[in-house]
């Protein structure tokens, strides 16, 4: 993929672009200190994603991005910055990814991934679907706990389900956090060897199962580790798909 990188440090700059090309999936067409030199590489519609930093001369990556974005056909935008406070605006604008400083050849190798899956999809991914409230990082979801984020690691969550207004509600052993994302989107970036829709409410965490309890008419109910009350159904719908996930035997 073609890459343009607007990074007003020199060092950050050459660093990033030699370990996007290491990856051997990107050609970094050009690279700039500031927005204004690189309006008409962007203009031109040759740059597929733009790697850009949030504190850059001039205009600030933000504005950057919204400028962007109002463009016919924008590309990618990955945010790369040493300021993590910025990571749900970032978001906000319908960005790929973000990435801080200082760079990680692993970390990178990651966004480029995200990317490709991205462009592959022609634009479907779950961020781009603007989900908000909410940062996702590899195995880390960063929500919303009132005025604070708070970070969650997905194996200590116990399921997903289904909210009002196209939210959802995140469930680990002691709390409950809504974010702004529909289901649907939040099983598209979930590990499907962890994670399982069991109904069209709910995806639950299979490492996260205590009890498989027989209902009524050749379903069950899950019970998790550490709740004594809280059940989630499994509908007929997605018996066989569960029946193979947690290895039944008749």
């Amino acid at each position: 993929m073609k890459a343009l990188i607007i990074e007003d440090e020199f060092p950050s700059r050459e660093e990033l672009s030699f370990l996007l090309e290491k990856t051997g999936k990107v050609k970094v067409i050009d690279k700039f200190p500031c927005f204004e030199e690189a309006l008409p590489v962007i203009e031109s519609g040759e740059a597929e994603v733009i790697f850009l930093d949030i504190q850059i001369n001039g205009i600030n990556g933000i504005t950057a991005a919204k400028e962007i974005i109002k463009m016919e056909n924008p590309p990618k935008i990955v945010f790369s910055t040493g300021y993590d406070e910025y990571a749900v605006q970032a978001f906000d604008l319908n960005a790929v990814d973000y990435v801080t400083k200082p760079y990680s050849e692993e970390r990178i190798e990651h966004t480029v991934e995200r990317l490709e899956r991205q462009l592959q999809k022609n634009g479907t991914s779950p961020v781009e679907k603007n989900i908000p409230s909410t940062v996702f990082e590899e195995e880390r979801i960063s929500v919303w706990a009132g005025s604070r984020m708070v970070v969650l690691h997905f194996k200590d969550i116990h399921y997903f389900t289904s909210s009002e207004n196209r939210k959802t509600v995140l469930k680990t052993r002691d709390c409950s956090y809504e974010i702004k994302a529909t289901l649907k989107q939040i099983e598209t970036i979930l590990d499907s060897s962890q994670f399982l829709r069991t109904h069209k409410s709910y995806i639950i965490n299979l490492e996260k199962i205590k009890e498989i309890i027989p209902w009524f008419n050749s379903t069950y109910l899950v019970k998790f580790i550490g709740e004594n009350e809280e059940s989630v159904p499994v509908s007929r719908h997605y018996i066989k798909s569960f029946r193979k996930a947690v290895g039944f035997i008749e």
